[in-house]
């Protein structure tokens, strides 16, 4: 006979099936019923506050590199929050 353990794992109801964003980790809150992390949130204000901003300087801004910002505006962007018009001069445009 071999020696083992066996591990039980209870959750409360409804926990099991939360969603969580991939991107950023906890979750700050919703639009639409669309996850948004605090990072996220975050980002948005920022971009209300100046719809012509960089991602660059949303970086500055926030102290994180230059490919989580990135990764946080493609999140949005897929989530249909977020899109960029005109390119690289253009500027942000909040959907919802």
């Amino acid at each position: 006979m071999r020696d083992g353990f066996v591990a039980v794992i209870c959750r409360k109801n409804g926990l099991a099936f939360e969603k969580v964003d991939p991107i950023g980790g906890a979750i700050g809150g919703a639009i639409d019923g669309k996850i948004l992390t605090k990072r996220q949130r975050e980002i948005l204000d920022i971009i209300k506050e100046n719809p012509s901003i960089s991602y660059r300087n949303i970086s500055n801004q926030l102290n994180i590199n230059h490919s989580a910002i990135l990764k946080h505006l493609d999140s949005l962007k897929k989530k249909g929050i977020l899109e960029r018009l005109g390119g690289t001069r253009g500027y942000w445009k909040i959907l919802k």
